[in-house]
């Protein structure tokens, strides 16, 4: 102790406890996001079903196309059909 022996040691033991505790909370971090994204993939392709669903039977199912192609056009038919 006397002669910082363990000194050099101990600092390289406490960068990779940090190292590790950094790599973990991004492992974390990132399994979070992934999970967010497969529910938010999930919500869009119901309320994409929902819409479409709608626009059948209300007789406009000549409007799906555009729907599926002009997000402009599907926005309003999401407020129009109260489509949260």
């Amino acid at each position: 102790m006397e002669r910082d022996v363990l000194k050099e040691y101990l600092e390289r033991e406490e960068a990779a406890a940090v190292m590790f505790t950094f790599a973990d909370q991004v492992e974390a971090m990132n399994e979070a996001l992934s999970e967010e994204r497969a529910e938010g993939e999930k919500k869009g392709e119901s309320r994409l079903a929902d819409l479409i669903t709608k626009l059948f039977a209300s007789g406009r199912g000549d409007e799906v196309e555009r729907a599926a192609k002009d997000e402009d056009f599907r926005t309003g038919l999401f407020k129009e059909f109260h489509i949260l």
